[in-house]
């Protein structure tokens, strides 16, 4: 008799374990587009870096089906920089309004083309286990890249919970499969630190995801030419 009931115990927890499991497995399915807004802190002194006090100071990553649009606006709103994975089409952009004009450099994913943050060559990333931290809400893994004898290591934290495919295409850390919540980088050799803030799931509008027809497309080497100009 007892040993029936044991038998019994056990297979209700194993089915109330499953559903559990399945639950939060649909729920996360479920979660498939929204948008993440990060602060951006640089690494610099206005007395450092003149430019400083014009730069942009949050990034918004809008995310739907795994395509991908980030956005950054400085100098009150001069320019506007973009980077859009349209993951149906395939397609990587990146844009650039500045003054009324508009240009954009496309390449597909499966190219090492994407014009965006600064690369770090030779990079090693050491996941930590067993250490966490909340950050807007999610739980997020910790992870160090050691990038050379002149840069410190960077402490990142990313999260498993939002279902996005190679989420990191456009920045340093590609390797990383989870979403960025916190980590460091440079954009044109200014080094700055994103923290997420808020994560908000709601309706993103498929046309997000489209680079505007008045967009001029260009070469890698002129849009890097165009930033140069800029900065």
């Amino acid at each position: 008799m007892i040993m029936r009931i044991i038998y019994l115990l056990t297979v209700v927890s194993l089915v109330f374990f499953s559903c559990s499991e399945k639950k939060a497995e649909e729920k996360k399915k479920e979660i498939l587009q929204g948008v993440i807004t990060y602060e951006i802190k640089y690494l610099q002194t206005e007395d450092e870096n003149s430019l400083i006090s014009l730069l942009p100071v949050e990034m918004i990553y809008k995310f739907k089906d795994n395509s991908i649009c980030q956005k950054i606006e400085g100098w009150g709103g001069v320019f506007t920089m973009m980077g859009i994975v349209n993951y149906p089409k395939k397609t990587n952009s990146a844009l650039l309004k500045v003054m009324g004009k508009k240009y954009h450099f496309e390449t597909s994913l499966e190219s090492n083309e994407a014009f965006g943050f600064d690369e770090f060559p030779g990079m090693k990333i050491e996941y930590i286990e067993g250490e966490t931290k909340e950050i807007a809400g999610y739980k997020c893994k910790k992870a160090i890249a050691y990038i050379n004898d002149t840069i410190p290591p960077i402490e990142l934290f990313y999260t498993e919970d939002l279902p996005i495919e190679n989420p990191n295409r456009n920045n340093p850390f590609r390797e990383i499969k989870g979403v960025l919540m916190s980590y460091q980088m440079s954009f044109q050799r200014i080094p700055m630190v994103m923290n997420a803030v808020k994560v908000e799931m709601k309706n993103i509008d498929d046309v997000e995801f489209l680079v505007p027809d008045d967009f001029e497309k260009v070469s890698k080497e002129d849009l890097q030419e165009f930033i140069n100009t800029l900065i």
